[in-house]
């Protein structure tokens, strides 16, 4: 366990970030536990990433972004002195998951065609005042 937590990047980013941080890192800190790991060792860190990719059907992108919260937390914690500066550079230096690897579990975007488009677009309801709004928003688009 760190003596520390997300908290210390208050200020620094939006404060819904600092808790989706604190998500990532417990859920490491949980798997480090649940492995015998040490958590500021780069090769737990290396692992959780494997794991991630072995045991889970996240995409990549969300894997990465999972590991630069807790490389952000680290970081953070040796610039205010709770963690030693070599530690926290070989957390920086895990690479992350590969999107090339991975590329199945990335979602591909839905093209729609204009027909479809339309339908959309006139699919509120224009008997309530609610359906009017959306039309609106539809049609400023």
């Amino acid at each position: 366990m760190l003596g520390f937590d997300s908290s210390i990047l208050a200020g620094q980013i939006a404060s819904a970030s600092v808790c989706g941080y604190q998500y990532d890192l417990i859920a490491y800190q949980r798997f480090c536990d649940r492995e015998r790991r040490e958590v500021l060792d780069a090769a737990s860190l290396a692992r959780w990433r494997q794991t991630l990719a072995e045991d889970t059907q996240l995409s990549p992108r969300t894997i990465n972004r999972m590991l630069s919260a807790v490389k952000s937390i680290v970081k953070e914690g040796a610039m205010q002195g709770y963690v030693d500066h070599a530690k926290a550079e070989a957390l920086r230096r895990v690479s992350g998951a590969s999107e090339k690897a991975l590329k199945d579990r990335l979602k591909m975007p839905t093209r729609l065609t204009p027909p479809q488009m339309r339908l959309l677009c006139d699919a509120p309801d224009r008997t309530t005042l609610r359906g009017w709004c959306d039309r609106a928003f539809s049609l400023a688009a």
